[in-house]
């Protein structure tokens, strides 16, 4: 009697830690799929969470979810798509690169033309120099830069929130939560 509660006992362990153990491959191999890219591995994601249970779902959610607060921080100190890149956000990286970098340009240029030809036009710094056609064109490159500058930093603040939402909405339905 006491063999076959015993025995009765180690095959309940042992089925139970085998199905616990089971489980936690499951988890380990959606982890390392959602690492190695999210929407890449979507399919594979959804057919692997069929074998979690809810609370393993969630707990993978809970550990995998994107947060934009870090990226929105970056973006606003650093510019130039930074906190797009720090979220793993290629192509909200590139745009704020891309704007940034064009905005610099075209106050940079404008500025520095302008000024080159104030200089040569101007020597002896006439306090009301007149405006040619071509002062206008560089004057609106300064503004075209500028503008551009306040586009991408708005921009740059706007795209973490919208990133991680639309992240966290498609990591839900690949868990199938």
């Amino acid at each position: 009697m006491r063999n076959r509660l015993f025995l009765a006992l180690s095959l309940l362990i042992s089925v139970a830690g085998m199905s616990c153990a089971d489980g936690g491959g499951a988890e380990l191999r959606i982890n390392t799929m959602i690492d190695d890219g999210l929407y890449r591995n979507l399919g594979a994601i959804r057919a692997a969470s069929d074998e979690l249970t809810a609370e393993q779902r969630y707990r993978l959610f809970l550990e995998n979810e994107s947060d934009p607060t870090v990226p929105f921080i970056v973006s606003l100190v650093a510019g130039f798509g930074v906190g797009s890149f720090v979220q793993r956000d290629l192509s909200g990286g590139l745009m704020g690169v891309g704007l940034d970098v064009g905005g610099c340009a075209l106050l940079t240029i404008g500025y520095l033309v302008l000024l080159s030809e104030w200089m040569v036009d101007f020597p002896y710094g006439d306090p009301y120099p007149d405006f040619s056609e071509r002062h206008v064109v560089y004057l609106s490159m300064i503004v075209a830069g500028g503008g551009m500058l306040s586009v991408s930093r708005l921009y740059q603040m706007i795209r973490p929130f919208t990133y991680a939402r639309r992240y966290n909405d498609d990591l839900r339905r690949a868990l199938q939560m």
